[in-house]
């Protein structure tokens, strides 16, 4: 516990905490409802479900990186998260009163995608750490272990609400949650501009120039097409094939996500003692391991005690592949860090459609094999990474 006391606790330590984990719990709140918000209230088909997270996913992608560039070039980071907060307002409300299809993908999704705006809270929080010479390892890891925070208590809140008292309750909820974040921006989170960008030398600072960096977006689309292929297809594998009840699937998902926690804090913790590339590559052995025994479990028992390596591989990578992105590419940590979740978005596109031709064509089994092969890739573009 010493070192994380090294963070210095403060107002503004406290501040990107809150801040973090309440935008982190917009999303966990949301996402969980929106297929079924789709299907029940929309009336969309499959398709139309599957084409809206596709074009929403592009737009983020898109959206994302051209605002990173923008925020690494002129600053004003503080403005931009709440910028995207209010866009996140506008299209809840848009989700909560309208119900057509082709409104809510143009609009609604497009908004959506200016919402996104997570990167910039992890920028800033790099910017104030050097500026006041905080340990930016442990911090970092402590806002991921947040952000994994809301995804342990967002998706029940979203069912029950959603069950309670209908969609339209917890997309106002959001707002709300909007609306906080909002009002902590403006009243508690620094100004990170402490030194005028240097714009003309940004602009010219090309992203993939290091081979380094373009290993690195691959290792993390291969871990996210993993862990996507994974999250589809084990629902579906274990009630069906296996007989386990529906209730056993959120245990499995909640146990990792629990287990993520202090691995995520911990791994802050020991990577100033230990080189991050060699803490990546043991979580990342630990998700080829996971991968290639979750085949063989047939038993409750034995996919909960599987979850521990899971939690490793996707523990280690969530907290530090993106400080790996921004001390690759330390004069522009927007970019870096937009970079970052960017891959995670590529990954997890490719992985509904590799997983669906997969499982149709050859069952669920061999989409585990495939996961064995994919997260190899991954510790083998991960090896090929320079130290920093």
């Amino acid at each position: 516990m010493s070192s994380l006391f090294k963070i210095r606790v403060s107002r503004t330590v406290i501040a990107y905490m809150v801040t973090v984990l309440f935008v982190s719990m917009a999303i966990a709140l949301f996402t969980p409802v929106c297929a079924l918000f789709l299907a029940d209230e929309v009336h969309a088909s499959r398709f139309q479900i599957g084409m809206f997270f596709t074009v929403q996913g592009f737009f983020t992608i898109f959206l994302t990186q051209i605002i990173a560039k923008y925020s690494d070039v002129y600053g004003g980071r503080k403005m931009i998260i709440a910028w995207g907060c209010l866009c996140g307002s506008v299209s809840f409300l848009i989700f909560a009163y309208c119900r057509d299809y082709l409104l809510i993908l143009l609009t609604g999704a497009f908004i959506l995608s200016m919402s996104q705006i997570g990167a910039q809270f992890f920028a800033s929080a790099r910017e104030y750490c050097i500026y006041t010479k905080r340990n930016i390892y442990t911090f970092n890891s402590i806002l991921r272990a947040c952000f994994a925070l809301a995804w342990v208590i967002g998706p029940p809140i979203a069912l029950g609400f959603v069950g309670t008292y209908g969609f339209k309750s917890i997309f106002l909820a959001t707002i709300a949650v909007y609306i906080i974040v909002v009002t902590l921006t403006f009243l508690a989170l620094p100004n990170t501009n402490y030194e005028k960008p240097d714009s003309d030398n940004i602009r010219k600072i090309k992203l993939f120039s290091d081979r380094s960096v373009i290993f690195l977006c691959a290792t993390t689309m291969c871990v996210f097409i993993c862990n996507n292929m994974y999250m589809i297809t084990m629902p579906q594998y274990t009630t069906h094939e296996l007989g386990f009840d529906v209730g056993y699937v959120g245990i499995f998902v909640a146990t990792a996500a629990g287990i993520e926690i202090p691995v995520m804090v911990i791994s802050g913790q020991i990577a100033k003692r230990i080189n991050m590339k060699y803490i990546l590559l043991f979580g990342l052995f630990c998700g080829v391991a996971y991968n290639a025994v979750i085949s063989h479990m047939t038993t409750v028992t034995g996919f909960l005690s599987a979850q521990v390596l899971n939690a490793l591989f996707i523990g280690t990578f969530t907290s530090l592949g993106m400080l790996y992105f921004q001390e690759l590419l330390p004069k522009i940590p927007g970019q870096a860090t937009t970079l970052f979740t960017n891959s995670i978005a590529i990954g997890s596109i490719a992985a509904g459609a590799i997983s669906g031709i997969i499982s149709e064509n050859f069952g669920f089994i061999t989409v585990f094999n495939a996961c064995v092969v994919v997260s190899f890739i991954s510790f083998v573009c991960m090896s090929l990474v320079r130290k920093i």
